[in-house]
Formats: C-alpha cells, structure tokens, sequence
C-alpha cells in the first residue's frame, strides 16, 4: 500500500509537470515523462531490498539504516541539474531530468513526514 500511494502520487505529481508542456511535447512524450514519474517513485523502495541483501519483506523494512536513494541530496542535485538544463535551453534533458526530481522530490517529502530529511 504504501509502495502504490508513492507510485500513484508520482503519477500525479507527473501529470502537474508535463501538462506545462502540452503544447511543447508530443502526447507519447507526455505519457513517457508520466510513466517515468510513477515507476521512478516507486522503484526507489528497491533500495530497501537492496539494502537489506534480501527479498524478505520484513528484512527490507527493519533496516539499521537508510537506504542510498533515499539521501535526501538526490533530489537537490537533480534540480540544480534541472535548472542549469532549462537554463541552457536544453528542453527534452530538462524535462527528463525534471521528472526524475518530481518523483524524488515527492517520495523523499512523503518519508520525511515520518522520518525526516537525510541529508548525506
């Protein structure tokens, strides 16, 4: 449940990015950015499994640490490279690399409310 509520958040927070675009981009292009923005959410908990070196459920949710996607640094970095993109007129890379900050930026601000920023 908790895995699909980051997807499903993803997915919208998707839609709210690409739809400032919709007279830039080609329809196919807008589904691809959303559906980057839902799988991107919910693939980052893989670390957890990862973290955990097992595909127990119960390993990966009773982790010492936090795992390495969620460093709450991802997110800054992913912006500052948005902006320096869109700055430079690079409009495809910056929509690609935006996508990837909203579906970071909305995981990591959901954890948060639980767990706070880690910042690494």
């Amino acid at each position: 449940v908790d895995n699909a509520t980051h997807a499903v958040i993803g997915a919208i927070t998707g839609i709210a990015f690409v739809i400032q675009f919709y007279d830039r981009i080609s329809n196919c292009l807008g589904w691809l950015l959303i559906l980057l923005c839902f799988l991107t959410s919910s693939f980052i908990d893989l670390d957890h499994f990862i973290q955990a070196r097992s595909w127990n459920l119960e390993d990966a949710t009773h982790l010492l640490r936090r795992p390495f996607l969620h460093c709450s640094t991802i997110p800054m970095v992913l912006f500052s490279i948005f902006v320096w993109t869109s700055c430079l007129n690079y409009f495809k890379t910056s929509l690609w690399i935006g996508v990837l900050f909203c579906a970071f930026f909305t995981h990591h601000t959901r954890d948060a409310i639980r767990r706070g920023y880690w910042l690494c």
